[in-house]
């Protein structure tokens, strides 16, 4: 499938070892994706079956197609250790929830900073090529006034002259750049632990 080639394409220079899916439209698309990079599907599941271990990681999601949320699990065992998937699903375990938004349209991501107001404590942000662009981006980060840490996948500092500009980072706490997929993890964390402690929340 051409969608496949192209999943792969997009995310031809990041480590991907595995593509989690939830058990519902999206699996032609996961296992398409998942031919094309030479990785196994993980499929999360809207209800528990009794090939299951009891040891699983359970999370709610929201679905824009239906408009509702839904209660899945997935094994531990297949979830490694440092995963952002996996710490998503762990920090759900100790009381802390985290929703994972993803939009190639600006009022989108505007519109979901404006609905974390008072729904979530804090924001981790990769705003992409808006970086340098979006003052939209800006004034809904400030408007919510959440706690927002900045995250590059690239040292965007050594990229070109017109990515040294960045708006978001107006309204962040902390800006992480070219620790690959593991920032968004050093984000959580930061959110989680050192800033909480260094505000004494």
């Amino acid at each position: 499938m051409e969608i496949g080639k192209e999943i792969a394409c997009l995310f031809k220079d990041e480590k991907i070892d595995k593509i989690l899916t939830i058990e519902t439209s999206g699996i032609a698309i996961a296992v398409a994706a998942a031919a094309e990079m030479h990785v196994p599907v993980v499929f999360a599941k809207k209800h528990k079956s009794k090939n299951l271990s009891a040891d699983l990681y359970t999370t709610v999601v929201h679905s824009f197609t239906h408009g509702t949320d839904y209660t899945v699990v997935v094994s531990k065992e297949f979830l490694s250790e440092g995963e952002v998937l996996k710490k998503s699903f762990a920090l759900k375990e100790n009381g802390i929830e985290v929703k994972l938004f993803q939009s190639n349209h600006e009022g989108a991501l505007v519109d979901a900073i404006q609905g974390a107001y008072g729904v979530y404590d804090g924001i981790v942000i990769n705003p992409a090529a808006y970086t340098h662009t979006s003052i939209a981006l800006l004034d809904a980060l400030k408007s919510v006034g959440i706690p927002t840490v900045e995250v590059h996948i690239s040292k965007v500092e050594e990229r070109e002259d017109f990515r040294q500009i960045s708006f978001v980072r107006l309204a962040c706490v902390k800006t992480i750049t070219g620790h690959g997929t593991d920032g968004y993890l050093e984000a959580i964390d930061y959110l989680t632990e050192d800033y909480r402690h260094d505000r004494h929340v």
